[in-house]
């Protein structure tokens, strides 16, 4: 079905993930990592359920950072078990709703957050594994989003953990600290750094191993595998990064004589290449002698964590996959239908023709795409979402934001009414 007629079917805009590109990258990644490793998919990037559901089939196990995220897990009917709750600032609920979920694995950010899961393990009797999140003293340069070697929200400085050795000792015999958690940098690029971040953190795993006595069962490296947003470059082959991860895995192993599971995490590469989003022309204008194409998305469905650089700032490649590109092309200033000027998607988007009715696509927006955007501003629906395998339609939802009344008060006497 063409990308038009599942527009005409099925509503715009509208997000489209390929199943096969999940496939495909998945597979992919999972070849260049080492053995005895475990591979998550960090929802923050697309959780879309039926996304979460076939990687978790596909060989993934999850990770989440927030109960919302769980929810959309176990909802997806992944093992609670095969869960790792990330991320700062976890509440007192957070930890015990996921316990009594089932999930047992928990990466701590600091020692405080360790001894509250101790708290909580101990008062339900639950056994908890845990990896401290290590903020280490080394940052690499110039790679990424940097969020290690910095002072940081995340994690706990490798000073701070030699200083508690004696806390991580008096644990309740409810929790077991595993392991080691890192993750320099985000949306790196180059093979070559992604190497230089394993090894860091693969020294600094080593060196806490010998002060602390301990043989971590697990070594979470993170992530960090960059991946094309908003064009129509291809899936990064990640030449070389295998032998690399071997020789690196190899070397920590024959060092310290011990053999944990090397965990990795990715969003991104996993799910970039899978999604298009798709709109539909509503009108084309002239002002002064610019060129307006109005279309039925905008920033509100794209690109809203630009800002927080958890994507790159960027200018999408807008294409019209119904028309061939030679003929009558002319550089035209692509908006959306915010009410405000900062709404705008290309300035020089070169496209054939463009008239009412057209159908548009960005391609490698499967990651941080509705979810990472500004879905609230100005209250438009929600894009639909389309699950593809091939040129069959698998699934097709659609996301909605619904305000709900909690609690209320009376604000002449102050009393606390349920609404």
């Amino acid at each position: 079905m063409t990308h038009k007629k599942l527009l005409d079917k099925y509503g715009s805009p509208a997000y489209v993930y390929d199943l096969g590109q999940l496939r495909r990258a998945q597979q992919t990644l999972w070849n260049t990592l080492p053995a005895n490793s475990v591979l998550f998919y960090s929802i923050k990037a697309n959780p879309h359920a039926y996304v979460v559901r076939y990687l978790f089939d596909l060989g993934c196990n999850i990770e989440v950072s927030s109960i919302g995220e769980l929810r959309i897990a176990l909802d997806a009917g992944v093992d609670p078990f095969k869960c790792l709750f990330t991320g700062p600032g976890k509440t007192n609920d957070d930890i015990l709703e996921a316990m009594e979920c089932g999930v047992s694995f928990f990466s701590a950010e600091s020692i405080a957050e360790l001894r509250l899961i101790d708290t909580f393990a101990g008062e339900q009797s639950f056994p908890i594994k845990v990896l401290l999140r290590v903020n280490a003293d080394v940052s690499p340069n110039n790679i990424g989003l940097a969020m290690m070697g910095v002072s940081s929200q995340f994690g706990i400085d490798y000073s701070q953990v030699l200083a508690e050795k004696e806390s991580l000792r008096s644990l309740s015999s409810m929790v077991q600290v595993v392991g080691f958690h890192f993750y320099m940098a985000s949306n790196i690029q180059a093979v070559s750094d992604l190497l230089k971040c394993f090894s860091a953190s693969l020294d600094c795993a080593a060196e806490l191993s010998v002060c602390l006595n301990m043989t971590p069962e697990w070594i979470n490296l993170g992530g960090g595998f960059g991946h094309p947003y908003a064009n129509n470059e291809d899936l990064p082959a990640l030449e070389g990064l295998a032998q690399g991860l071997d020789a690196l895995t190899a070397g920590y192993i024959k060092k310290t004589g011990n053999r944990p599971l090397f965990a990795f995490e990715s969003g991104r590469y996993l799910v970039g290449a899978s999604g298009k989003l798709l709109m539909s022309v509503q009108e084309v204008k002239q002002s002064k002698d610019v060129q307006y194409v109005v279309v039925d998305s905008g920033i509100n469905h794209l690109g809203g964590m630009a800002g927080l650089r958890r994507i790159p700032n960027y200018i999408p490649e807008i294409s019209n996959p119904e028309k061939p590109v030679p003929g009558n092309v002319c550089e035209s200033t692509i908006c959306g239908p915010l009410c405000t000027p900062l709404d705008v998607l290309s300035r020089k988007a070169t496209l054939p023709s463009p008239e009412r009715g057209d159908c548009l696509a960005i391609s490698n927006v499967g990651a941080y795409g509705l979810t990472g955007s500004l879905i609230g501003f100005l209250s438009h629906p929600c894009p639909v979402e389309i699950i593809v395998d091939g040129e069959q339609v698998v699934e097709v939802t659609q996301l909605e934001l619904n305000r709900k009344k909690i609690k209320q008060y009376e604000y002449a006497t102050g009393e606390r009414t349920t609404v």
